[in-house]
């Protein structure tokens, strides 16, 4: 098959060529085109957060990614084997084992000192990508690389200006991209503790973002300020190669979903760092998406914008050369949850993780949900894990290989007091690889 015959066969899968034209040239500029034989030189590179273009700005103050005079490319591929047990549940169907693959692959062009094209694109089940927890019912049957499919989470382009003198950098975002809205989504943390918090996670919008640095993290903190416009991606380049991804109709209205950039998201970052190994920061933020009250199913009369708001502290500390304690709490409250006046939720995630010799961790955390509706029935869901991993030396294979083995403990109990339980072993190996 040609590579010709191999596009037009993208295109009758995804039937949305204007993502496979993009994941193709983006693909095609990141191997062919960009010189990019010194990005993976040495331990001290330096390339973003993993967790999209809101988050590298905000966490990476070394980041020298504009300070390169001429065009260049930083890529990375994150690979991750998943093997989940769940060997014990009162409901006998959410008893099974799961193998499950996810591909991360980031992309930052630099076309001059101000300039950046930026891509994020994820292979990874397309038909549950949203899943709360992992009590999903599955009638007992293993699951084993189901529904993979390569989408877009992020393209955009950024501008920056920065006044080194007076610490002052501002950053301009058009496109594709995802918001700053909390943090305890964050993956990179155990094996699935973040997957409660997912649930408000915000990915997948397109408009307009700025963010405003100040400051020195080193110094008197680094300050960062970011306002967001924007509406859900549900047309232009949500679909997916490979497998049809699991998308809302617009019948649905769901949050977000106006198309005239109603919906925005104010953050703020501030980050301290003290002294070796030793860091604070700060994170707040407020959210308002846009309901569509003509095609919303709720009754007219209790259609609202669903508003939510974080907060966040994360607290590294060295408790000794050996031995860094690593520290995230972070609450968070939803209004109108799905638009709806009468829905409403709050989460609460905690988590430790502690590091060992630069090498081994161990992670305790917790994750409780209470979801209350005033003409229906509400619940409370806690998610609990343990798990224990171990970081392998860079190589000439990877930069970066880990290897993650817990417990984890979901409980669902209803306000009508029945209660669903589900223990589960994991193991989760990742991958990483510069170039």
């Amino acid at each position: 098959m040609n590579l010709h015959a191999v596009f037009c066969q993208a295109n009758k899968i995804t039937k949305n060529k204007h993502l496979t034209m993009l994941i193709v040239v983006n693909l095609f500029y990141c191997l062919f085109v960009v010189d990019n034989t010194n990005a993976s030189n040495g331990n001290d590179i330096v390339f973003g957060s993993n967790l999209g273009i809101y988050k590298d700005i905000v966490n990476d103050e070394n980041f020298d990614f504009f300070t390169r005079p001429k065009p260049a490319i930083h890529s990375r591929v994150i690979a991750e084997l998943d093997l989940d047990h769940y060997y014990r549940a009162n409901n006998r169907n959410q008893e099974f084992k799961e193998t499950a693959i996810k591909a991360k692959l980031f992309n930052n062009i630099h076309l001059n000192n101000k300039i950046s094209l930026n891509s994020y694109l994820k292979l990874q089940d397309v038909k549950n990508l949203n899943r709360p927890w992992q009590a999903n019912n599955y009638n007992g049957r293993d699951r084993f690389l189901k529904d993979l499919g390569l989408f877009a989470e992020e393209i955009n382009l950024r501008y920056l200006y920065e006044n080194k003198l007076k610490k002052i950098s501002n950053n301009l975002i058009l496109g594709k991209f995802n918001l700053g809205f909390g943090t305890a989504w964050r993956w990179d943390r155990g094996i699935s503790i973040h997957s409660l918090a997912e649930t408000y996670k915000q990915t997948e919008k397109i408009g307009i973002a700025n963010v405003l640095q100040l400051g020195n993290a080193k110094k008197t903190g680094q300050y960062n300020f970011g306002l967001s416009f924007f509406y859900n991606d549900q047309k232009i380049l949500d679909n997916a190669l490979f497998a049809n991804k699991h998308s809302d109709p617009k019948s649905s209205a769901i949050p977000g979903d106006s198309r005239a950039l109603k919906s925005y998201n104010f953050s703020t970052d501030i980050n301290f760092d003290f002294k070796k190994n030793e860091k604070l920061s700060y994170h707040f933020s407020y959210l308002n998406l846009d309901v569509n009250g003509r095609n919303s199913r709720v009754n007219p009369s209790k259609v609202a914008d669903q508003k939510g708001i974080a907060y966040a502290i994360n607290y590294q500390y060295p408790l000794s050369q050996r031995i860094i304690l690593d520290g995230l709490i972070e609450y968070t409250k939803i209004n109108n949850y799905l638009g709806n006046s009468d829905q409403l939720r709050s989460y609460l995630s905690s988590n430790l993780l502690i590091k060992i010799d630069q090498s081994w961790n161990l992670l305790l955390g917790n994750t409780r949900l209470k979801d209350r509706n005033y003409n229906d029935l509400g619940f409370n869901q806690n998610f609990s894990e343990i798990s224990a991993g171990y970081q392998f030396k860079k190589n000439n294979f990877f930069d970066k290989l880990t290897l993650q083995i817990g417990y984890r403990y979901n409980r669902l109990s209803f306000l009508n007091q029945t209660t669903e339980t589900q223990s589960s072993y994991g193991l989760l190996l990742r991958y990483f690889k510069d170039f």
